[in-house]
């Protein structure tokens, strides 16, 4: 369904394109610390793909969650 959606609307899924360490491409643990997931995603327009750097999890966040915090990065230069 992910995919149809960013299909339908031309959106591209930021998280999936880099070579990470599983430690941060992994954005849920469950309670017992043995299953993980890589449930949350950045999707963005297709137009900006080139602008993103990098995207993943940020670990040690405090967020009362469990769910890590997820980050992209982007570099955007704008034309006069």
């Amino acid at each position: 369904m992910l995919i149809d959606l960013c299909a339908e609307h031309k959106l591209f899924i930021a998280k999936t394109i880099f070579h990470l360490h599983n430690r941060h491409r992994y954005a849920w643990t469950s309670p017992d610390g043995v299953t993980r997931a890589q449930v949350d995603y950045i999707l963005i327009s297709k137009q900006w793909k080139q602008s993103v750097n990098n995207a993943r999890t940020s670990l040690g966040v405090d967020c009362d969650s469990d769910h890590n915090l997820v980050i992209l990065t982007t570099q955007l230069s704008w034309k006069a």
